[in-house]
């Protein structure tokens, strides 16, 4: 057992003990997982799993869905041994007084919201990535009200610990559903890295093995990096953090860490500030160059021995 699943189980299990008469119970994001984590459609449909998008037009793929099931459930050993070390933001641990289809319902409702400019969208809470997220950008009084159809919510941190939050007054405070135009300014600054990372994800360019807290702050820099180097506007600053990190993958080992890929892109931008295809061209020919120093430095030293 990894070190993270053990601070998990001691730690939910703690949680759960402390209050007397709840439930336990795993939501899960299960479109973080691989398709066949689990039968799903079955475990749905027999009632062992609740889908909290049901009713939305993805229901009917709850491998994509928001996912609330008993922790005793039969997946959820297997699941949390196998997918928790590397997709460690796809499950949050509950302690709840609810039931589990009263809690489902509360849940549900905590996923539909309206936005500024009155279109639908979607709270993926359920990810606890963007659970982390929405603990700063809601108010004091809304952050208490999603969180309180549960006294004790357990996720995983951005650095690999294990987080926990509590409402323990046991009772739901009424969510309201719209959110606001400072919060949603908020959320989405907060998920910059997340945002990147997922387009990275979408297209292949991150490693299925890739340690996922490493992944983060390797962004994180990145972007701290391109936001001191490169003012304006976040849209176009996110584009180029993923064409340099699409850049980089292709050269496992080097990371932004390393003083010379640092220095490059730090160069590229003084020299390409408003030419985005001559920047990417200048770091992609200095992480090649980079690589093929390094290779020839390992072929050297096989020699010699």
């Amino acid at each position: 057992m990894t070190s993270l699943l053990q601070s998990w189980e001691r730690i939910t299990a703690q949680e759960h003990a402390d209050f007397a008469g709840s439930e336990r119970y795993l939501l899960i994001d299960a479109s973080q997982l691989p398709i066949n984590a689990a039968p799903w459609s079955r475990l749905v449909a027999d009632g062992e799993v609740a889908n909290l998008l049901a009713g939305q037009p993805e229901a009917s793929h709850p491998e994509v869905c928001a996912l609330l099931c008993e922790y005793a459930a039969q997946p959820v050993d297997s699941l949390l041994k196998h997918q928790l070390a590397r997709r460690p933001f796809a499950f949050i641990a509950l302690a709840s007084v609810y039931a589990l289809t009263d809690l489902a319902a509360m849940l549900s409702l905590r996923t539909r919201v309206t936005l500024p400019d009155d279109r639908d969208g979607l709270l993926r809470f359920y990810d606890a990535a963007v659970f982390q997220t929405l603990a700063g950008a809601l108010s004091a009084h809304r952050w208490q009200a999603l969180l309180s159809p549960c006294v004790s919510w357990t996720y995983v941190r951005r650095d690999g610990s294990i987080g926990v939050e509590r409402h323990p007054r046991r009772r739901e405070r009424i969510f309201y559903p719209r959110v606001e135009a400072g919060e949603l300014a908020a959320l989405e600054s907060g998920n910059r890295v997340d945002a990147v990372l997922s387009e990275l994800r979408r297209h292949g360019r991150l490693a299925g093995n890739a340690d996922p807290f490493e992944v983060y702050r390797q962004m994180h820099a990145l972007l701290a990096m391109l936001d001191a180097q490169t003012p304006g506007d976040r849209a176009v600053v996110e584009r180029l953090a993923y064409r340099l990190a699409a850049i980089l993958s292709l050269y496992p080992g080097l990371t932004v860490d390393d003083a010379g890929i640092a220095d490059a892109i730090g160069q590229a931008i003084a020299l390409h500030r408003d030419d985005h295809d001559a920047l990417c061209e200048a770091v992609h020919d200095a992480v090649a160059d980079c690589h093929e120093r390094i290779a020839t430095q390992g072929a050297d030293t096989e020699i010699q021995e």
